[in-house]
């Protein structure tokens, strides 16, 4: 007795308890259930596989897995008893070549002899696939039967929430397409090639963590003096989306610099480096990458007045093998002085209207070791500094919102929020989020003063957050011992 026909027998017998027809049309061929009834199903088809078939798994930021569950004990019986099954694991982020229920799952997989192949999302790719109904989970067994995760689509049901089993060669095809897309257009990855440091960050994993720590610990940064869980909360799923301002916006510039900073000192020789505010772990891990490629003795601190993206940045660290130190300080009350070889910080100063700026900016000066340095970026326009924050106006909001959303659907099944919910983060952060304006002749000016003098100083043009927007990118040399 063939698959298709063994399961659709034991459906139709079961249509008036545990099944239903995909609508109320009653599509021939076509069967929803539940989550939950996912064993149920598995033992049909599994135990009933004569020849095998291809399945994916997202890796996501959703919740860990079961490794050892019936559903993929079920799968592994088949492959032992000779079909030929291909599992292939969809990564958004390299980073989690490092995952150990992954690679667990790997290992009992490939001992039961099931072909795993891990196969890199890219963000090309997500975009191709944007406009493929639902989500990456899927099986095609026998060629025959597809079997299809469904995400609910509301605000309140992001997760799985039905299995939809088809039979109908329309179905049958289009997953099939999927299937050759994926393998024809992704990036296959080595089991074993975890030992190498990736600028890939897993945010897809830390972006539900960080919005979950920033409900408990947000209690005021430079953004918000009173409460940035506003900030925090969105940060990592707006930067998945590349909707904020980031060290990525300037691929050219902080690991090309720090590392030529490095090349000053002597293998071996300690180093001071300062990550004066930060949002969450992107500095931190460029940083990282450069010193991967060089084993030095450094030592990096980084300083916010948030404890939510000090928790994270010490995560990251670890989990490359890293030891940080973090202080939760504002920057102008730091007692410190004369001891970093290094400052480095990301579109920081535009958080302070221009006499704090100031001040910061001499702090800075006073931090560092004779010959020190300062690599940041600045948001700049073309008129003057402004004590006044500039914040969206209501079309810009809007349209932020609007992009949010439209971006955030390519991402559903790796993230466990609905694009809505993404939406809405984004419609709160464009809301009060604010920057103070300062030009370029003024923020040279407020380096002099401090007394450094400048090794570059460059304009550059990046896509902006509400608009597209410049940036001054500087490298600012301490020439005195101290004032």
């Amino acid at each position: 007795m063939g698959l298709n026909h063994h399961l659709a027998k034991h459906l139709s017998l079961s249509l008036e308890t545990s099944w239903k027809r995909i609508n109320d049309s009653r599509q021939e061929g076509v069967y929803v259930f539940s989550p939950y009834d996912i064993d149920m199903i598995a033992e049909q088809i599994f135990s009933n596989l004569k020849y095998g078939g291809f399945a994916t798994f997202v890796v996501s930021g959703t919740k860990s897995w079961d490794p050892k569950s019936r559903y993929f004990a079920l799968l592994r019986d088949a492959s032992l008893r000779g079909c030929k099954i291909t599992r292939t694991f969809l990564l958004p982020h390299k980073q989690y070549l490092r995952d150990e229920i992954l690679k667990e799952h790997c290992r009992l997989d490939t001992n039961a002899g099931i072909t795993v192949k891990l196969l890199y999302i890219g963000d090309f790719l997500l975009e191709t696939l944007a406009e493929i109904n639902n989500t990456l989970d899927f099986g095609i067994w026998d060629d025959q039967i597809v079997c299809k995760s469904m995400l609910g689509k509301g605000i309140t049901d992001p997760l799985v929430a039905e299995w939809k089993v088809s039979t109908k060669p329309s179905d049958i095809e289009e997953a099939i397409n999927l299937k050759n897309l994926l393998m024809e257009r992704s990036v296959e990855l080595g089991i074993n090639n975890d030992k190498v440091l990736d600028l890939e960050e897993p945010m897809v994993r830390t972006a539900p963590i960080m919005d979950f720590l920033s409900g408990v610990l947000c209690n005021g940064d430079y953004v918000s003096g009173e409460d940035c869980a506003w900030y925090h909360g969105a940060w990592q799923y707006l930067r998945i989306l590349d909707l904020v301002s980031t060290p990525t916006w300037h691929p050219d510039f902080y690991i090309p610099q720090i590392k030529l900073l490095l090349e000053e000192f002597h293998p071996g020789e300690p180093i001071n480096i300062l990550v004066s505010g930060t949002a969450d772990y992107s500095m931190l891990a460029h940083i990282l990458w450069t010193l991967d490629s060089r084993k030095t003795d450094c030592q990096i601190t980084v300083l916010d007045l948030c404890e939510t993206p000090l928790i994270m940045c010490r995560w990251y660290a670890s989990s490359l093998g890293f030891e940080i130190r973090t202080v939760k300080q504002d920057i102008l009350a730091l007692e410190e002085k004369n001891h970093y070889n290094l400052i480095v910080t990301d579109a920081f100063l535009t958080r302070f209207p221009s006499d704090s700026r100031q001040e910061v900016i001499l702090k800075w000066f006073n931090l560092l070791k004779a010959g020190g340095k300062v690599i940041t970026s600045v948001r700049i326009n073309a008129s003057k500094s402004d004590q006044l924050p500039v914040k969206a106006d209501f079309s810009q909001i809007n349209a932020f919102k609007d992009n949010a959303l439209r971006n955030a659907a390519r991402w559903q099944g790796f993230l466990p929020i609905s694009p809505e919910q993404i939406a809405q983060k984004a419609e709160a952060y464009a809301q009060k989020m604010a920057s103070f304006p300062v030009g370029p002749t003024e923020i040279q000016d407020d380096f002099r003063k401090a007394g450094f003098v400048f090794e570059a100083f460059s304009r550059v043009n990046v896509k902006g957050e509400m608009l597209p927007t410049e940036y001054a990118e500087i490298i600012a040399k301490k020439h005195m011992i101290s004032i």
